[in-house]
């Protein structure tokens, strides 16, 4: 539906921007952008675009490892402007042979550099925690203690909380045409 009503997809920088705006007026603890925003685009929505982005009290970006059997790996990294200050996270998922993703990589690491997992980057900015604690058998964020092994390369099982629905989704679109009360994203 929203691609239909706002354009083709990816959306423009620019509806992204007005879809944060939208978000922002609720004053949510934590926005994640779970999109790989690295290449520079129109100027005009780039800086509108990190002007929202900047405007949220507390934003994860998403970064991905461009391969992970190359002899010389490279991060995809969010725009300079958009990350200043922000925190940056890998978004990658690895399906089961069936095509469902049933774990997580809480840590991927590559080029020189590691990168936590977007949920739980997302965690630990709306708990106001530190920084994650490693341990050969767990990581520790906070009072949470996950069982996610060194040898197992940190992976973690996803409890899924329910059937298809249990959680609240609302379309992008919905935010673009101001269908949604902004306080649902309070905290």
């Amino acid at each position: 539906r929203t691609a239909a009503r706002y354009g083709p997809l990816p959306l423009s920088r620019a509806r992204l921007a007005e879809g944060l705006e939208a978000i922002a007026q609720g004053a949510p603890k934590v926005v994640v952008l779970d999109l790989l925003l690295s290449e520079s685009g129109d100027t005009t929505q780039d800086a509108r675009l990190a002007g929202a982005v900047h405007r949220l009290p507390a934003v994860v970006l998403g970064a991905a490892l461009e391969s992970d059997v190359s002899d010389h790996p490279r991060w995809i990294l969010p725009l300079p402007e958009l990350a200043l200050g922000r925190s940056v996270a890998h978004v990658h998922a690895a399906p089961d042979a069936d095509g469902d993703v049933r774990s997580v990589l809480l840590l991927k690491q590559g080029a020189g550099k590691r990168f936590w997992a977007l949920g739980l980057e997302a965690a630990r900015l709306a708990t106001g925690s530190d920084r994650p604690v490693e341990s050969t058998a767990a990581v520790t964020l906070g009072p949470i203690r996950i069982p996610a092994t060194e040898d197992d390369g940190r992976s973690m099982l996803i409890n899924y909380a329910g059937p298809e629905g249990a959680f609240p989704r609302l379309s992008f679109g919905t935010l673009l045409n101001g269908s949604v009360n902004p306080e649902r994203f309070r905290d």
